[in-house]
């Protein structure tokens, strides 16, 4: 599989023909040892697991996983031979939402962290892909999500109470990749309104929308910091073939690039506790999840083995964890 049909599939931006079919079926967590060898650093904050989506093989169809750094353990949490992606965790850890099209289209799911209680969210007519939790104290009561409802991809807000959904964005470009500010007051996404993919923010309903980086680069996959400071990215700038990871200020203000690898890099993801930051590299030699420690610049080498990731998700430390 070529990187443009990859990232086709994890973003939903260029290319929209996802051959992969499509059953939900219910499937309890299993316990297996991480493929490859498996290295990460300390983390603080409470309990501490990252979901994501893999293909074991490039003969399998994407599924939802969950690796337990405290525990050290890896749990498949679906296991119907579909495509399921980008999991996100609920506010309090109980559950996750993601992506799956079991009717042939990509609709919005959620399950129990065991892998338990698959229950679809919205039936629409159109691709609905990437949903992400909104953050909460007291347990986040919307989920945003991009879709082509509009005809081309809007962001759109998901209300688990009342059960509607709406579109908060409605241009005649491309809006993708809602990420929550940890406030829930804010919702970074991606743009092409200027001509190229770029990152803006805007208010929780859509209202205010800003540019925060321009340029002729491909900027992508905004990703809050946890005390809401700073949003991490991806971009891949001239002449660099690569998407290397970067971070700017929540305002778009002292870009900084982290990374200058020889290797693609996407999702990126925050530790709870604001010290690191996972994301999917992809190269000649493979897939992998990785982990950048943001104060000794070191890398670590979190799972890999699969022959492909899609998504990242990192569970936010509990306020009351389970003794």
């Amino acid at each position: 599989m070529s990187y443009q049909k990859k990232l086709s599939i994890r973003q939903n931006v260029l290319i929209f023909s996802l051959v992969l079919l499509l059953l939900v079926g219910c499937s309890s967590a299993q316990n297996m040892t991480p493929p490859g060898k498996t290295e990460y650093p300390v983390f603080e904050g409470g309990t501490s697991k990252l979901a994501f989506a893999a293909q074991k093989t490039a003969r399998d169809q994407y599924e939802v996983f969950v690796y337990d750094f405290d525990h050290k353990n890896l749990s498949q949490l679906t296991t119907n031979g579909f495509a399921d992606t980008s999991p996100s965790w609920s506010p309090d850890g109980q559950k996750l939402v993601y992506s799956s099209n079991v009717n042939g289209i990509y609709q919005l799911f959620t399950l129990k962290s065991d892998g338990s209680e698959q229950t679809q969210l919205v039936v629409s007519h159109t691709d609905d892909t990437q949903p992400v939790w909104e953050p909460g104290s007291t347990g986040g009561t919307q989920i945003a999500y991009q879709s082509k409802g509009n005809g081309d991809f809007d962001i759109y807000i998901y209300n688990i109470i009342s059960k509607t959904s709406k579109a908060i964005t409605g241009t005649d470009s491309q809006e993708t990749q809602a990420a929550w500010s940890p406030d829930s007051q804010q919702i970074a996404f991606v743009s092409n309104q200027d001509g190229d993919f770029e990152i803006y923010v805007m208010g929780a309903d859509g209202s205010h929308p800003l540019q925060l980086t321009k340029n002729q680069a491909y900027d992508s996959s905004p990703a809050w910091s946890p005390d809401g400071k700073q949003i991490a990215f991806i971009s891949r700038r001239s002449p660099d073939q690569h998407f290397q990871l970067y971070v700017m200020n929540a305002d778009g203000s002292q870009e900084t690039q982290l990374t200058r690898s020889d290797f693609t890099i996407s999702s990126p993801a925050w530790s709870p506790d604001g010290k690191t930051l996972a994301f999917i590299s992809e190269s000649s030699q493979g897939s992998q999840i990785m982990a950048l420690d943001l104060t000794t610049k070191q890398l670590y080498k979190i799972t890999g083995g699969f022959y492909d990731y899609a998504g990242l998700s990192w569970m936010k430390p509990l306020e009351n964890p389970a003794s």
